[in-house]
């Protein structure tokens, strides 16, 4: 028998991130606040019963190497984590993407989470949240995220997700610079720096932020202010130095905030409604600073 499953993988951005330490073993400690938004890539996953079991996931790619991809390292992470007595058959994993690599918006991470949850549901969910966690922040400190989506504080290497009130509705224009940004050289750079970080009292004014239901979204937005940093901005700037421009250049327009997200290279605007949004998207398209990027329109979950 074959079974067909389909998902939609949705991306995020990052509206503050915050590297507070190291673990022991070399994993850095975070704390952010992250936002589920409508550009997605669409996942398609066939299992057939009557074959010998086994993974394959296609791409078109050249170059692409299939046991690196995350969609096969959460689907074989998946089926380790089962045994061999429950798994069968053979799973076959499509992921069309519309998410851009290198972009700071967590396109693989959301797929591989997608991936975990459609192998749950067909088994039966055999695998609880705590351990499905446990088992997504091994695949990378994105993924443990888009097993919840909307807005979420994530801690610890990822693992720790507290959902938080929605950011539904307010709109977005992320820019995409060509060139992608190296994550391992962004966070040695924050390695060497020696910033005064009060981590308790910066996550109460979070807290107390983003957690307030009697605040509007956009208004979360604009109390939170100047102190929704991305600690991996600087050291992509000192990369890239145009996405320091595209910030400027969002900055210029009517948004209620401007930021890189993740470890970049993609920068957004936040608005509070489509028009401003619209007229963002002109007036920065309109840039020659900004030709060879990807620009597009998106909408917070």
């Amino acid at each position: 028998m074959i079974h067909e499953y389909s998902a939609k993988a949705n991306a995020k951005i990052n509206i503050f991130l915050k590297v507070c330490g190291k673990y022991p073993n070399g994993y850095h400690r975070l704390y952010m606040l992250m936002q589920e938004i409508d550009l997605a890539d669409d996942i398609k996953v066939t299992i057939d019963d009557d074959r010998d079991f086994g993974i394959a996931v296609a791409s078109d790619r050249a170059d692409f190497d299939m046991k690196k991809d995350l969609c096969y390292r959460a689907a074989e992470s998946f089926y380790k984590e089962i045994g061999d007595e429950t798994r069968c058959g053979f799973t076959g994993i499509t992921a069309i993407k519309h998410t851009p690599a290198q972009a700071g918006l967590g396109g693989g991470s959301s797929d591989a989470a997608a991936i975990l949850k459609i192998l749950n549901k067909h088994y039966g969910e055999p695998i609880g949240l705590t351990r499905m966690l446990e088992i997504a922040a091994a695949l990378g400190a994105d993924v443990p995220f888009f097993l919840y989506g909307g807005s979420a504080f994530c801690e610890g290497i990822g693992e720790i997700v507290t959902p938080l009130p929605s950011l539904k509705g307010l709109k977005l224009l992320l820019v995409k610079p060509a060139q992608g940004v190296p994550t391992g050289p962004c966070f040695k750079a924050v390695d060497a720096m020696t910033e005064i970080f009060d981590e308790e009292e910066y996550k109460n004014f979070m807290g107390s932020v983003f957690m307030d239901e009697t605040l509007s979204p956009s208004d979360r937005i604009r109390k939170a202010g100047g102190r929704l940093t991305n600690d991996l901005q600087a050291p992509a700037v000192a990369e890239v130095p145009l996405i320091e421009e595209l910030l400027g250049l969002i900055g210029e327009t009517d948004c209620l905030f401007a930021a890189m997200s993740g470890s970049g290279s993609t920068v957004y605007g936040i608005y509070e409604d489509n028009t401003a949004a619209e007229l963002a998207k002109a007036k920065v398209e309109a840039d020659p600073r900004t030709a060879g990027c990807m620009l597009c329109l998106a909408e917070m979950l």
